[in-house]
């Protein structure tokens, strides 16, 4: 149901302003030069933030969406509190501390985000790369904040270097 309105509110409420954006126009104009160059260091993302303090700016046109999003969101929220306590009891942390970790104590605090990532023409994009084995799920000796920064700052760049240096950690 989640990805059904999450898919309607994009093509009734967002595709549109989506169409004129930065990047499809960075897009178009190279579909009309009809050379082999690509797109890099293009964020497809189409993001909103979706939180009780800004509740009027939420998408109204797509039937349903307001409610589903809010249930899916507590329930994540549910099964992401379970998790952080067992990951707790796991690591021998005291019961909160993952969770403490997260919000700063505050209970409302932005917990997920979703993200819609359109490529409108994938051909051009560059290579993507993805890493789905088993490496994904062994545990690195970094901490989030630290991936987080890299990430931000390496986002448009190659993969497989991230990837050979979590390896080697």
């Amino acid at each position: 149901m989640v990805k059904k309105v999450a898919t309607e509110c994009y093509k009734l409420e967002r595709e549109a302003s989506f169409k004129n954006s930065k990047p499809v126009q960075l897009l178009n104009e190279l579909l009309g030069k009809k050379n082999d160059e690509k797109v890099e260091n293009v964020d497809w993302e189409d993001v909103f933030l979706l939180s009780d303090e800004n509740d009027e700016e939420w998408p109204s046109k797509t039937l349903g969406f307001k409610e589903t999003m809010k249930e899916y969101r507590t329930e994540l929220k549910k099964l992401g509190h379970k998790v952080m306590e067992i990951m707790d009891e796991n690591l021998g942390l005291p019961k909160g501390y993952i969770k403490n970790a997260f919000d700063g104590g505050v209970d409302n605090s932005a917990f997920f985000g979703t993200k819609a990532t359109i490529a409108p023409a994938p051909q051009l994009l560059g290579p993507k790369v993805e890493n789905k084995a088993s490496d994904a799920t062994k545990y690195p000796k970094f901490v989030f904040g630290d991936y987080m920064s890299v990430y931000l700052e390496q986002k448009f760049q190659p993969k497989e270097p991230r990837f050979q240096a979590v390896k080697a950690v």
